[in-house]
Formats: C-alpha cells, structure tokens, sequence
C-alpha cells in the first residue's frame, strides 16, 4: 500500500495535469515512480475568490478585484505490466468583475493537458514520454519559464521522450530528446522555443544508491530578439532510496551557456529533490535548481537564479485534507545591453494554503490563500517598478465522478 501511495504521490503532487515531467517539478522523477492506477475521474469546479492586485501594478497603484472561476477537469492513471498510461485534463473561465489589462480584458481562458506513457518491451528495454501543454494567464514558478509578473496569457509546451536500457544489472544508460517552448499572446521578446538532448550514465553502487554521470545540451531560438544561445550541462549525482517512503535525487556540475550575441559564460549548475510519504495521509516534496535562465528582462544578457520549492498535503480526518506549498527565487542579472544599466538583484516570493472538505461522497467544499511577493532593485529611467506584493483568497465546491 506504501509503495502505491508513493508513486501515487510522485505523479500527483500538485494535480496530476501539472506535475508529471516537466518544469522543476520533473527533478527526481523516474518511470519507476510511474505505478498506480487512477480510474478515469471526472471533477467540476466552482470558485468565488477575491484578489487585491490581479495586473500585479507596482507597490502602491494595487486596484482589486473579484473574480469567479469554473471548470472542469479529468484525470486517468492504468495499463499493463508492459505499457503504463497516466492523462491529465482541465479547462476554466476565469472572470473578473472588471476590465484588466492588456486589451481591457475581463474574460480569461486556462487549458492544460498532460499525458505519459512508460512502454516496457523487454526487461532491459524501457521508452517513456512526457507531454504538458498550457494555455493561462497566471505566472508559474514552477515551470521555472515564465515571466514573474503576470503580463498576457501564453502557451506553454513540454515534451521528453527518453529511452532507458539496462546494460548489465548494474549498468545502464538513459538517453533522451526534449522540446519546450513559451509564446505570449502579445509577442513577447520572451517568446523562444527550445529543443534538448540528454545522456545519463547510471551505476547501481548499492541496493538503494545509484550514481550518475549526465551530460545535456539545449539550444534555445527566440523570437523577436538575437539572444539565441546553446547550453552545455556537465553533471554527476546520485539517486537514493532512503527508506520505502523516501527517495532523493541530485545532480551538480557545471553550466556553459554561449551565444553570438551574447558571448560565453560558465556557471555553477545545481538541482534536487526529495519526496517523503510519512504516511498515507501526510507527504511532502522539496525540490530546488541553481543555474543561468532565461533573463525575462531583454537588457540584460545573463541571468542566474536559484529556484526552491516545497508543497505537502495532510489528511487531518478522512474528510478534511490540507495542502500547503512555499516559493522562493533569487535572481542576479548581468551584463546589460544598455550603457550606463547597472546588474539588478531580484527576490519572489510565494506561499499558498488550502483546505479542501468532503461533504458528501463526492462532493468536497474548499477554500485557499495565496500571497506573493516581488522585490526587485532594478531602477527604471522612466520611474516604472517591477516590485509588487498579491493576496488572493476563494471559496468553492468541487464534485467528482
């Protein structure tokens, strides 16, 4: 039952149709987690929730709002011994009872779609892929690629396929090709697309440790600027099984971004993370990622960020369920295009907390809280700040079937 609720909760910390293979989230994952079955259920939702800043305006020039979300939403989890498949599916309204910018919008539209299948031909054999896509409007520290303020809805994909093939019964190898890519509705110089290679090198030192060696390599194309480079990730780590209910992993080495317009540079590259059942009604996953990334801030360069993240749910009865999770990123910019532009420093920070209650056999009322935070000591010429701070709050019913 353990080892069901574990993979239970590595596929669906967070929702199911936002967790599984992509983004930070992704860190730590394996087809091994990739074991349960999940009948095809389908949920309706329907939120009254309240927000003081939904543009994100600077410190200052807030202006809230009410809002009213419905949606519905799917997800799947089954297969053979041989082939394994796990869906994710929602889409909502998003409705504000004002006009919000860009466009005097007050209408929104938020879809998501995910979808993996874990195909064992043989014993030494296994191919997998990961697909996510997102149409939205919030930003997402999770992915770790969007903007942090919220701007325009965009379009998001991520897509992985890996082939995994035991050696020896110590030996094996994991190579894998990933695309993802983020466009704005309003053609953001953000807007790129980006297209990877990864090879894995894995030694099964003990029972519960595997060593890694990894080398990547991703070219990212942007749009509507010149700021096209390619990375090179040089890593080793490990993978260990602290107990039944615990598993950890890490990668560290080095980052080598180089691009025509930009020129060279070597970072530092780190990421983690660790995922605890302490019993079948508390969990929690802790994961983190130290790198360059994408500037979001088209003066500058380069852009070095630290991203942790940590979101548990607990069981308090069998009809009240509790879910929590922090954010926090440090970001250093470098090197701006413009003369006279100094490196900028930016702190976000975001926390939620939710209660969700079954009144019913299924039908379950819930309420949250969300609150973030951007601190930035950029300085605009024409006095524009990026620093911002957001409360939100809803009540809703859901029901399952």
């Amino acid at each position: 039952m353990k080892k069901r609720a574990l993979a239970a909760l590595a596929i669906g910390l967070g929702g199911l149709a936002t967790s599984y293979g992509q983004g930070l989230l992704s860190i730590g994952n394996t087809t091994e987690d990739f074991d349960t079955d999940i009948p095809l259920t389908w949920t309706i939702t329907g939120n009254l929730g309240y927000d003081d800043n939904p543009e994100t305006a600077p410190n200052g020039e807030e202006d809230e709002a009410w809002y009213v979300q419905a949606g519905i939403g799917a997800r799947y989890a089954g297969g053979s011994r041989v082939t394994r498949h796990s869906l994710g599916a929602s889409f909502s309204l998003l409705w504000y009872d004002r006009n919000l910018q860009p466009g005097n919008d007050d209408l929104f539209y938020n879809a998501r779609f995910s979808y993996t299948i874990v195909h064992k031909p043989s014993r030494r054999l296994t191919l997998s892929n990961n697909f996510y896509v997102t149409y939205e409007i919030e930003p997402d520290a999770d992915i770790g690629a969007t903007r942090s303020r919220r701007t325009d809805q965009y379009f998001y994909g991520y897509d992985r396929f890996a082939v995994s093939y035991a050696w020896t019964r110590r030996f094996s190898t994991v190579t894998s090709v990933l695309l993802t890519g983020i466009f704005y509705d309003d053609e953001s110089v953000e807007d790129r697309y980006s297209l990877g290679f990864g090879q894995e090198f894995r030694y099964l030192w003990t029972r519960v440790t595997t060593l890694v060696g990894e080398y990547r390599f991703l070219y990212t194309d942007f749009d509507e600027s010149e700021r096209d480079y390619a990375d090179h990730f040089l890593l080793v780590g490990a993978d260990h099984a602290f107990s039944r209910v615990m598993r950890g992993t890490i990668r560290v080495g080095a980052q080598f971004r180089d691009g025509d317009d930009i020129g060279s540079r070597t970072s530092p590259f780190v990421e983690a993370s660790l995922i605890h059942l302490i019993n079948e009604g508390f969990s929690i996953r802790v994961f983190g990622r130290y790198g360059f990334e994408d500037s979001e801030l088209g003066s500058y360069e380069f852009r070095e960020s630290f991203r942790a993240g940590f979101s548990t749910s607990y069981e308090f009865t069998p009809r009240l369920v509790g879910s929590a999770g922090l954010q926090f990123i440090h970001s250093e910019f470098q090197d701006s295009v413009i003369p006279g532009v100094s490196d900028a420093d930016e702190d976000y920070f975001g926390i939620y907390l939710g209660l969700s209650y079954l009144v019913y056999s299924n039908v379950r009322l819930n309420a949250g809280w969300s609150y973030s935070d951007l601190d930035s000591d950029r300085d605009f010429s024409d006095g524009f700040s990026r620093d911002y701070d957001r409360n939100k709050v809803y009540l809703g019913v859901s029901a399952t079937f």
